[in-house]
C-alpha cells in the first residue's frame, strides 16, 4: 500500500484513501501509524473480522507512542495483535496463537523478549522496524485502555528503558 520503507502511500490503495481524508491532502506523500491501522480496519471489516485499534505509549504523549490493530479470533476468544506499519502479526508458530497487546506489555514488562513471537509478513521484512527510531518493544510498556486517555496509562515509568546519549 505504501511505495517502500519511506515512500509515499499508492494511489487508488485503502492506505491512500485513508491518508488523503485524515490529513485532508488530495496526494498524501507520508501516513503514519493511525493511518495504517485505519486502513487495515477498513479492510478486516470487509471480510467481517471483529477487529479494533489500540494504543500503546512510552511516556504518555502521542509523539513517544504507537497506534496498532487488535483483530478478535472465535474459536481461542481472544484478541491478537497485528502491527501494520511494521508489517507484522505477533503471533507463534509452535502453539498457533497470537499475542494481544497485553500478552506483549506483560511479556516486555517482565524482561522475557524472546517469548514476544514476531513474525513479519511484509515484503519489507524487518526493515521498516529494525530502523525505527526507537526500540518498538518500549512502546508496549503502558498500553492505554481502549477509549481512555493517555495520560491515564502511565504506571510504568519509561526511565529504566532509556539509555542516555551524549551529543558530540
Amino acid at each position: 500500500m505504501a511505495d517502500g520503507p519511506n515512500g509515499a502511500p499508492k494511489a487508488g490503495t485503502v492506505l491512500f484513501s485513508v491518508a488523503s481524508e485524515r490529513h485532508n491532502d488530495p496526494t498524501p506523500m507520508s501516513a503514519d501509524c493511525v493511518d495504517y491501522s485505519v486502513a487495515l480496519i477498513s479492510l478486516m471489516l470487509e471480510k467481517l473480522i471483529s477487529v479494533r485499534m489500540r494504543t500503546s505509549t512510552l511516556d504518555g504523549t502521542g509523539y513517544e507512542g504507537h497506534t496498532m490493530t487488535e483483530y478478535w479470533d472465535p474459536i481461542l476468544q481472544r484478541w491478537n495483535l497485528a502491527d501494520a506499519t511494521f508489517g507484522l502479526v505477533y503471533f507463534d508458530d509452535k502453539t498457533q496463537q497470537g499475542q494481544s497487546m497485553l500478552d506483549v506489555n506483560h511479556l516486555v514488562l517482565s524482561g522475557n523478549y524472546q517469548d514476544v513471537k514476531q513474525k513479519f509478513v511484509s515484503v519489507w521484512g524487518d526493515y521498516i522496524y529494525r530502523h525505527y527510531y526507537m526500540d518498538p518493544l518500549s512502546l508496549y510498556l503502558n498500553p492505554v485502555i481502549p477509549l481512555g486517555s493517555r495520560m491515564d496509562t502511565i504506571v510504568n515509568d519509561p526511565h529504566p528503558y532509556l539509555t542516555p546519549h551524549a551529543q558530540a
